[in-house]
C-alpha cells in the first residue's frame, strides 16, 4: 500500500515560547498572497484582515511571486499530467488572469521577475525568460537546474545543478562556476539587504559569498538538520528553517515509514514513522536566527507535535515570517511568526492554505480592501 502526500515539512519539536502573538501588536502593513484549496489565490494582510479571493483556477496553483512594483502576481497553474501554464494576474483586476506561456514541463516550480518585467522560469531544458507578451529567450541550457535567483543590481542569475553553484552574467552571457557540491545540492539562494552578499544551503550547511567578482567566500554555518529555507534580515543576520521533507508515506505491513529527502527533488534515506522521526528530530527542527560574526544559531520557534510547517516567506521589514502549519486536529493555515518575540498568530481562515508570499512594497489595492 502506498499513500502519496503533498510535499510537506514534518516538524516535531518543542515550541520555544508557546506564546500567541496579539494581532493588534503586528506593525507590518504589507499584503500577503497565498493559495487556498490548491486552486484559488487569496490576499490578506499581516493581521489576517480582509481575506479576499482574487483568482480561481481549474488546476493547482503553485509558485506565487509578486512583480517588483506589486502590480502583478505571477504563478504556475499545473495539471494532473505535470504540465504547467505561466499566468499573470493584475492585482486590482481580480479574475482577469492572462496566460503567457503554456505546456511547461519542469521539475522546478519557481518563477521570478526581472527588473525589466520579464518572467524567469524553468522548463525541461533549462532556464527561460519570457516577456509579458510571451516573447521567450533561452538563458541557460541545463535540464538539471535545481534552484535559481535573480539579482537585479548586477543583472545576474545565480543558479545550481547537481554538482555546482554558478553565476550567469546576463550582460555577457558568461557562466562562472563558483563552487562544487557533489554530495548535496545547493539551493535556497538569497541576498542580503544591500545585495553585497549571498547565501545558499547544501544539506545541513549554509554558505555565504560576496555577490561581486571574485565572489570571495566569507563564512558558513553548520546546522543540526538539513536547511530548507533561509533569508537575510536588515541587520545582516540570517534566519533559517531546518527540517525533513516527507515526499511519501508508505506502509510495510502495519508499519509506516517515510521516504525522506534533503533536497527538493532527491531521496536521501528512509526513516520510520512518527515516533522514529520524533526521536531523530527532537529539539532540532525549527526556525533559527544567526549573526554574521559567528553568533548563533539561536532557535526562534519550533513545535512539539507532528505537523506540517512549510513555505516560509520573510516580510519586507524583516520582522515577520509567514509559513504554513497545521496541528493534529486542523488543516493547514497561514501563520505569522514574530522574529523578535517568537510568538505566532493564525492568519488564514477556513480551507487548506499553501505558499504565502509577502508583497515587495506597501502598495495598497482596492481588491484587498473591498468588502465582499
Amino acid at each position: 500500500m502506498k499513500l502519496n502526500f503533498a510535499v510537506l515539512l514534518i516538524l516535531l519539536v518543542a515550541c520555544s515560547s508557546g506564546s500567541k502573538l496579539k494581532k493588534e501588536n503586528i506593525t507590518n502593513t504589507q499584503l500577503i498572497a497565498f493559495v487556498k484549496d490548491k486552486n484559488a489565490v487569496y490576499l490578506t494582510n499581516a493581521r489576517g484582515e480582509f481575506e479576499r479571493k482574487i483568482h480561481d483556477a481549474e488546476t493547482s496553483v503553485t509558485s506565487l511571486n509578486w512583480s517588483p512594483d506589486d502590480s502583478l502576481l505571477v504563478f504556475l497553474e499545473k495539471d494532473e499530467t505535470g504540465e504547467a501554464h505561466l499566468i499573470t494576474l493584475t492585482i486590482d483586476e481580480p479574475n482577469t488572469a492572462k496566460t503567457i506561456v503554456t505546456d511547461i514541463k519542469s521539475k522546478l516550480d519557481k518563477v521570478r521577475f526581472t527588473r525589466s518585467g520579464d518572467v524567469l522560469y524553468c522548463d525541461e531544458d533549462g532556464l527561460v525568460s519570457s516577456s509579458i507578451k510571451s516573447e521567450k529567450t533561452r538563458l541557460i541550457e541545463d535540464p538539471e537546474i535545481k534552484d535559481f535567483e535573480y539579482l537585479a543590481d548586477n543583472h545576474s542569475i545565480f543558479f545550481s545543478n547537481d554538482t555546482a553553484f554558478m553565476k550567469l552574467d546576463l550582460e555577457t552571457s558568461k557562466v562562472m562556476n563558483l563552487s562544487a557540491h557533489r554530495d548535496q545540492t545547493a539551493w535556497n539562494i538569497t541576498f542580503n539587504a544591500d545585495k553585497s552578499r549571498l547565501s545558499y544551503s547544501a544539506g545541513d550547511m549554509i554558505y555565504i559569498y560576496e555577490t561581486t567578482s571574485p565572489h570571495r567566500f566569507i563564512s558558513s554555518y553548520k546546522m543540526e538538520m538539513p536547511v530548507f529555507w533561509s533569508s537575510w534580515l536588515r541587520s545582516g543576520e540570517l534566519v533559517a528553517q531546518t527540517g525533513f521533507i516527507s515526499k511519501d508515506l508508505r506502509m510495510e505491513g502495519d508499519d509506516p515509514y517515510f521516504i525522506i529527502s534533503v533536497t527538493p527533488d532527491g531521496t536521501s534515506f528512509r526513516a520510520g514513522g512518527g515516533e522514529s522521526i520524533k526521536k531523530r528530530s527532537q529539539g532540532k527542527m525549527a526556525f533559527y536566527r544567526m549573526g554574521m560574526n559567528g553568533g548563533g544559531p539561536v532557535r526562534i520557534y519550533s513545535k512539539i507535535e507532528s505537523a506540517a510547517m512549510a513555505d516560509p516567506s520573510l516580510s519586507g521589514d524583516t520582522e515577520y515570517i509567514t509559513y504554513i502549519s497545521n496541528s493534529l486536529r486542523s488543516s493547514r493555515k497561514v501563520y505569522v511568526l514574530s522574529i523578535t518575540s517568537g510568538e505566532i498568530a493564525q492568519l488564514s481562515k477556513k480551507g487548506f492554505a499553501y505558499s504565502p508570499v509577502w508583497q515587495n512594497t506597501n502598495r495598497t489595492f482596492s481588491a484587498a480592501n473591498e468588502q465582499r
